[in-house]
């Protein structure tokens, strides 16, 4: 079984999302890899880039320390087992073992923590990205919380239709 942690530096990180990159490790704690994280400063399009990249790796376990609600839907959704740790002084090594302790399975997503502006960005009917404007939509679909657009580019100015993506994938 292959497990990915979110590190920063030589710890888990606190957040999943914003760690600086994941490691992944085998059954014996054999790291196998690290890799940057796409969704580092990259806003829905990496968060998506980051869930296929956890699934390129054939990653079947995740330890986090705070993940978000609906990240963390989105793992299980795929059917990721995910599990928290309290611990962020542990070595990805020592978590990675089965004999880990303080690790708690996360079954539901709102056992992830709830987005402080998420009903904002849901209001103005946004995606949240940091371009400092609210950005239209040039393609057809529902605009429900589940399908916003989102860019790929943090410049709101100068994007064609090609460069939008939709999160409805994600």
């Amino acid at each position: 079984m292959i497990t990915a942690i979110p590190m920063n530096k030589d710890h888990v990180a606190s957040h999943f999302t914003k760690a600086d990159s994941f490691v992944f490790l085998d059954d014996n704690g054999q790291i196998l890899g690290e890799r940057i994280n796409p969704a580092l400063d990259a806003n829905c399009a990496g968060k998506s880039q980051l869930l296929a990249l956890l699934k390129a790796e054939n990653a079947q376990r995740i330890i986090v320390r705070n993940i978000g609600e609906r990240m963390l839907g989105k793992l299980l959704e795929s059917q990721f087992d995910v599990f928290q740790t309290q611990c962020g002084r542990q070595s990805a090594t020592e978590l990675s073992s089965e004999k880990a302790n303080l690790l708690t399975q996360l079954t539901s997503p709102s056992q992830g923590r709830q987005s402080l502006h998420f009903e904002e960005k849901k209001a103005s009917g946004g995606c949240g990205c940091q371009h400092g404007e609210t950005h239209e939509c040039h393609h057809q679909h529902d605009h429900s919380e589940q399908q916003r657009c989102c860019h790929k580019k943090h410049d709101a100015e100068h994007f064609s239709v090609q460069e939008k993506l939709c999160c409805r994938s994600v």
